[in-house]
């Protein structure tokens, strides 16, 4: 099951578009790589791209890599990670495309990985109306998760009968008042096509593109701010045995998103109370989506990945 890896994302000083706001806004922090190795070394030891940030209040950061030489496979690959008030999102993208004809460079592997963390620390639960007091309530939050998963493979030859392989995965974390619930998500694919059943447990037991939920209760205080904090990973990964061709692709796709509720109240507390926070986008316990600028920048970016232009880039756009 997929794991957080955040540190396989060291710092690196890609030049891309960021939005800028106030030090008083929620925090985002951003990361992701693209990695691939040959059996001869060892797993993901070749670093094709990365990106490490943190943002105030909105951001989005990513790396994309394209390669394509005569006579050899062409690769291409993009992560992209976005976040802001009340939601997080990501996209990852593998691609290798090899003709009988391209040298054999052996068993090849590849994975695109993108990460992102908002906090937002101003959550303030209030009784409706204002008035003082203290105490503790019963808290949760509704939640709506999309996401998808998209494996193509074709002009297939395996002339040693291995096989190729698909991994998409992600994995989707919130804690409130520091109390934390999560889930983990993977698809699998090899020559006799997808898994029937996804692997999944948490907030992906059951997944089918969409959760539409709530998290465990928690006590959190009245009056007084406390934080919510989301974290999300996808990955998507080929593997490509020795020898033979295929054009072969993987794709992890939770980029419109991961977030509070957009209909309904944002959280479930007793009847008298609301909640408020600037940093998430919450007034009187109503959560509205306004995601990262450029509504589908996440695929826009990512998509240039597939254009096979013979080039290498570790910024993105």
């Amino acid at each position: 099951m997929l794991t957080f890896n955040r540190s396989a994302a060291s710092v690196f000083a890609a030049a891309i578009l960021a939005v800028s706001c106030p030090a008083a806004l929620a925090q985002v922090q951003l990361s992701g790589y693209i990695a691939d190795t040959y059996t001869t070394f060892a797993p993901f030891g070749n670093t094709l791209g990365q990106y490490n940030d943190t943002v105030s209040g909105t951001g989005q950061r990513g790396t994309s890599f394209d390669s394509f030489f005569p006579g050899a496979p062409s690769r291409h690959a993009s992560a992209v990670s976005g976040g802001g008030p009340g939601y997080v999102n990501g996209y990852a993208f593998s691609q290798y495309i090899a003709n009988t004809s391209d040298g054999n460079p052996g068993s090849y592997y590849m994975r695109a990985e993108s990460n992102v963390e908002s906090t937002w620390s101003d959550i303030v639960v209030s009784p409706i109306g204002g008035g003082g007091g203290g105490g503790l309530v019963p808290f949760s939050v509704n939640l709506l998760l999309h996401g998808s998963y998209g494996f193509t493979t074709s002009n297939a030859v395996d002339p040693h009968n291995v096989g190729w392989s698909q991994y998409s995965a992600a994995s989707f974390a919130i804690w409130v008042n520091g109390v934390g619930e999560s889930g983990n998500w993977l698809v699998s694919s090899d020559r006799g096509g997808p898994v029937t059943n996804p692997l999944g447990n948490g907030f992906f037991a059951n997944f089918n593109g969409t959760f539409n939920g709530s998290t465990a209760t928690v006590m959190v205080p009245v009056n007084t701010p406390f934080s919510i904090r989301m974290f999300l990973q996808v990955n998507a990964q080929v593997s490509v045995p020795s020898g033979g061709s295929v054009v072969i692709s993987t794709s992890t796709d939770f980029a419109h998103t991961a977030s509070f509720a957009t209909s309904g109240p944002a959280f479930n507390l007793p009847e008298g109370y609301t909640v408020n926070s600037a940093q998430a986008g919450v007034v009187d316990n109503t959560f509205i989506l306004t995601p990262t600028p450029g509504a589908f920048g996440l695929l826009s970016m990512a998509g240039a990945a597939a254009l096979g232009r013979g080039r290498r880039s570790g910024a993105a756009r």
